[in-house]
């Protein structure tokens, strides 16, 4: 019998972890009035009086992307934002093909070029960029994404608010049509940015994407932890900090990002591991924010259920497919009811929600429990170093 009621808490810990923290979502904002119009935030164009608007740095790193930086470089040139008043920083990690020698073709009187000597990895590389940024907002990007024309504008628009610290934006892929792995990634932006989307308004958005950020250069001068030296990932740990100083993280969806997505399974299932890795590690940096009302809902609500859906859940239901299979053999006749009942469940879920939601979020569960096993296995260091994959560089490469 104990085999029984360790699988029904094994299961069902995760299950009302995320139906507990989706329904507070989907009501809280709800309730609070005004707020909740920041889901719904304005698609006005932005003021274009050269004088009102800020001057931003535009940060992002390279390594061997002279496949794609042509293309990368065409996109920030077209961004709808006063020439005079942006900022073009590229930080070059030790390419070893023409990436540099390209990026000095095409360089314009608005575009500084840094170069690591040594290959230091991507919060090296961003740190680098952003202590040489002069703008009085810092935005992030990366070589293998593409920023909507008008999503520099949108982004800053939200720091006339003085409480607001970082603004992120929204994915969209461009290959979602080919292949199992584009698919996969559709529908796991999709449940996460109803997430991010609803988090925004109850306090601060839990992640700042790296390809579309911005944040107030008062932040980023904060940006001194040694730990980013061999843990964590720059872009996310920058809106964790944000909340932390007493500024607040906001999800616009009008701003867009556009990137390929992983072609096969097996590329986009590494490629989950290793951003698990690294979204864990930045996490635990900021484990004594949990449950600390000196952050609000940030502290008390978001962070917690973040913490459990993305440690505690994923291990749990990983452990209970082992422990059913075993289980299987000791008492088959328990055992059956179960598979029946998860093959019933799966069925009702892929026809209600999408064919593809399932298998996406039991990958993605296995994932984390992955990178948090190679965290706890290879010590405090995790990936530092990026390793791109082809297909997210786009058909052509």
């Amino acid at each position: 019998m104990w085999i029984v009621v360790a699988l029904l808490f094994v299961f069902l810990v995760p299950v009302i972890a995320y139906v507990s923290y989706g329904t507070l979502l989907w009501f809280l904002p709800r309730s609070m009035n005004g707020n909740f119009q920041r889901l719904h935030l304005s698609r006005d164009e932005p003021p274009h009086d050269v004088h009102s608007v800020p001057k931003v740095s535009l940060v992002f790193p390279t390594y061997n992307e002279d496949k794609v930086i042509a293309r990368k470089m065409e996109n920030v040139f077209s961004l709808d934002y006063p020439r005079d008043k942006l900022e073009i920083i590229v930080v070059d990690d030790a390419s070893t093909d023409k990436t540099v020698e390209l990026l000095e073709k095409l360089a314009r009187e608005n575009v500084k070029i840094i170069r690591h000597n040594a290959r230091k990895g991507y919060n090296q590389a961003m740190i680098t960029g952003t202590k040489c940024a002069s703008g009085d907002i810092i935005a992030l990007t990366d070589a293998g994404a593409l920023q909507d024309q008008k999503a520099l504008k949108i982004l800053v628009k939200h720091f006339a608010d003085p409480m607001t610290g970082g603004v992120t934006g929204r994915q969209v892929i461009l290959n979602w049509k080919e292949g199992i792995g584009p698919k996969f990634e559709k529908d796991y932006s999709k449940f996460y940015n109803f997430m991010r989307k609803r988090e925004a308004v109850l306090d601060s958005t839990f992640e700042a994407k790296g390809e579309i950020s911005a944040f107030k250069r008062e932040i980023v001068e904060n940006v001194f932890d040694l730990r980013l030296n061999d843990r964590g990932t720059f872009d996310l740990y920058l809106g964790y900090l944000a909340r932390i100083i007493g500024f607040k993280v906001i999800y616009d969806e009008d701003a867009v990002f556009y990137e390929y997505a992983p072609r096969s399974m097996k590329e986009w299932f590494r490629q989950k591991v290793n951003r698990a890795i690294i979204t864990l590690d930045t996490m635990s940096m900021f484990r004594t924010a949990i449950f600390n009302k000196r952050f609000g809902l940030f502290g008390l609500l978001i962070l917690p259920f973040r913490f459990l859906i993305s440690f505690v859940s994923p291990s749990l239901l990983c452990t209970g497919f082992v422990l059913a299979a075993y289980a299987s053999f000791l008492i088959p006749a328990v055992l059956l009811n179960f598979w029946i009942g998860l093959l019933i469940a799966t069925l009702a879920l892929s026809l209600s929600v999408s064919r593809y939601f399932v298998l996406t979020f039991s990958l993605s569960q296995l994932a984390l429990t992955l990178g948090l096993l190679r965290i706890i296995l290879g010590g405090k260091k995790s990936r530092i170093l990026w390793t791109q994959i082809p297909s997210t560089r786009g058909s052509h490469v």
